[in-house]
């Protein structure tokens, strides 16, 4: 899914009001009635609270207010601002409201406060797309007002006073929404670590905006969701076999750090490779061997951490790096590979950790995937005071090194050598324990022996990763995963994207 602008978003709108000979009013209510509908499968709160504008995104708020009450549900309004200056899609939707029978509490500087209870659900619809500055005055109090209360917190279409196309650190306050339920794509803010306060989860509406529109509309920046990575997965052949489905050698382990190789390879496996062979120091050799009976185990040199490997020449997809240690003689065999692999290289943790500490960057062969996480990222490339200027180190790092760089945390970012940029819709904090990262080295590295392309292999192993964790969570309601259970959600994953039963 193309991530647009808040520019882009609005001549969205009037491209589909012109091609589909609707009114805006009408747009409006299709937009507001999908979102109820939305807002209406989690459940019924105790009292719908609808804080809304005088523009747009409020005339959204009290078109949703009324499709509630129609359902016979509680619900309050409140209106902020100059209703004599609202936008027409307001005005029309206030009178509608009215017609109802549900009568507005205006608020205003001397009357900004309103009462909210923990049952409550609240509608964030003061401002939408079109804000330019920060909220600030009464405003700004008003949303500090809204944040301190615990109920839930529903965005529609934008937190409000979170500046949609700003790709640095918002000045001034917002909504600390819940959830931002919002209308065709991503707004670009949306995608960053520092945002996840504001936005919370992120839910993405078709509102049956023109489709001719979003096609002819450039934009380097994607947001990877269920229908990106159902249309990414490349189904095995009928007659394959295990040498065809793609063998991956992995190069991992040390002593005490055993499991993250066995991780690795199960969801190498899992993920449909047909072979792992698994080069791992001879104190690993029998762990692996029990845990994964499925891989192959090649007892390299080294008794508690790797000091030489041999390179299969089978194998179709390299992966280096998870547990393996940061000794001078395991160091040798990371540049060894980095110098003499002739398929494609997957690299994460320790090898990464031995590449930043070596200096090593450049050496690494194109077309390389780096799954670092931030503190990894850091050792690569200098620190890093946001996700803002990792996004800008990690675009331009890849085009540089003609490699594939994956940036772990929330909304994985995936950046290409020709500038466009990725951002995983899937997983969720559950994902933060050990050993994911290698699950996810496993998964990538299996889709790259498969034949997938490393930009493809790398979105596609986000996502599956974190679509995985998201079945777990909702198996569980609550986000304490342990990495070998991802893995063993992985086949689960892939059985959906192939049936087109995406998310």
């Amino acid at each position: 899914m193309k991530i647009f602008t808040a520019q882009q978003t609005r001549q969205w709108d009037v491209a589909t009001m012109a091609r589909q000979q609707i009114t805006g009013d009408a747009l409006m209510e299709r937009a507001a009635g999908r979102c109820f509908d939305r807002i209406a499968a989690w459940g019924i709160p105790g009292r719908l609270v609808v804080l809304a504008g005088t523009g747009n995104n409020g005339g959204d708020g009290l078109c949703i207010a009324r499709k509630a009450a129609e359902a016979g549900w509680r619900v309050a309004v409140f209106i902020a601002g100059d209703t004599a200056a609202g936008s027409h899609g307001f005005s029309v939707n206030l009178d509608r409201l009215g017609a109802c029978a549900i009568s507005a509490e205006m608020l205003d500087a001397g009357n900004f406060r309103f009462a909210l209870q923990a049952e409550d659900w609240l509608v964030d619809a003061l401002w939408g797309t079109g804000i330019s500055r920060p909220a600030g005055g009464w405003m700004a109090e008003l949303i500090g007002h809204v944040n301190a209360s615990c109920c839930r917190k529903i965005a529609i279409d934008v937190p409000s006073g979170l500046l949609p196309d700003l790709m640095e650190p918002q000045p001034g306050t917002a909504v600390e929404a819940d959830d931002t339920v919002t209308f065709g794509t991503v707004k670009p803010a949306f995608v960053f670590r520092e945002n996840h306060r504001f936005t919370g989860r992120i839910h993405v509406l078709d509102i049956g905006l023109d489709p001719g529109y979003y096609t002819a509309t450039e934009s380097e920046m994607t947001w990877f969701d269920g229908v990106e990575a159902a249309a990414a997965l490349r189904p095995f052949a009928f007659d394959s076999d295990k040498r065809s489905r793609g063998m991956v050698q992995l190069i991992a382990g040390s002593f005490g750090k055993i499991g993250a190789a066995v991780l690795a390879a199960d969801a190498a496996l899992r993920a449909g490779c047909g072979i792992v062979s698994a080069s791992v120091p001879a104190c690993g050799v029998a762990i692996v061997q029990a845990a994964v009976p499925e891989a192959m185990c090649d007892r390299a040199e080294g008794d508690n951490a790797l000091t030489a490997v041999r390179l299969h020449p089978a194998a179709q997809c390299v992966a280096i790096g998870p547990g393996l240690g940061t000794s001078d003689a395991t160091a040798s065999v990371v540049l060894r590979v980095l110098e003499e692999c002739r398929v494609p290289l997957v690299a994460d943790a320790d090898a990464l950790n031995l590449v930043g500490a070596n200096g090593w960057i450049d050496r690494l062969p194109a077309g390389t995937v780096l799954t670092p996480h931030e503190r990894e990222f850091d050792r690569l490339f200098g620190p890093h005071a946001n996700s803002f200027e990792r996004l800008r180190t990690l675009r331009s790092q890849s085009t540089a090194l003609g490699d594939v760089l994956l940036l772990k945390g929330p909304h994985t970012m995936v950046a290409v050598p020709d500038g466009s940029i990725s951002f995983n819709a899937s997983g969720h904090a559950g994902l933060s324990t050990a050993g994911a990262g290698d699950v996810l080295t496993g998964i990538i590295a299996s889709l790259r022996a498969q034949g997938h392309e490393a930009a493809a292999a790398a979105r596609l192993g986000a996502y599956v990763h974190g679509r995985a964790a998201d079945i777990l969570l909702a198996e569980r309601n609550y986000p304490a995963l342990l990495a070998g259970e991802i893995a063993r959600r992985v086949p689960f994953v892939l059985g959906e994207l192939a049936a087109g039963a995406y998310q």
